[in-house]
């Protein structure tokens, strides 16, 4: 059985690009986990690919820190609640021990 190398070349011209694309998104996701800088160009020299990873990472990292200011302002939201309710407790406090 002869394999034809044209086919063994594309596949495996194919599978390396495909490594090349899990190495670049795996150092992506890496980033964003670690929330540190993304530098694709140490591992591809593919625009393309360098430019859509770039994207996809800026655009989740904005995404990650929105999302992070939003939980702040929640908890700061909660934190006055319970502010204020501790304080309307001491007035109910006070106003009974005036009644008793």
């Amino acid at each position: 059985m002869d394999i034809d190398p044209s086919v063994t070349d594309t596949n495996l011209d194919s599978k390396l690009k495909n490594l090349e694309l899990l190495g670049v998104e795996t150092a992506r996701l890496t980033a964003l986990i670690k929330d540190t800088e993304f530098k694709p160009e140490k591992l591809t020299n593919d625009i393309n690919l360098l430019d859509t990873q770039t994207l996809i990472y800026q655009t989740k990292r904005v995404g990650y820190h929105q999302q992070i200011q939003l939980i702040k302002e929640q908890i700061n939201q909660v934190n006055s609640q319970i502010h204020a309710t501790k304080e309307d407790m001491k007035l109910v406090n006070y106003r009974l021990n005036l009644w008793n």
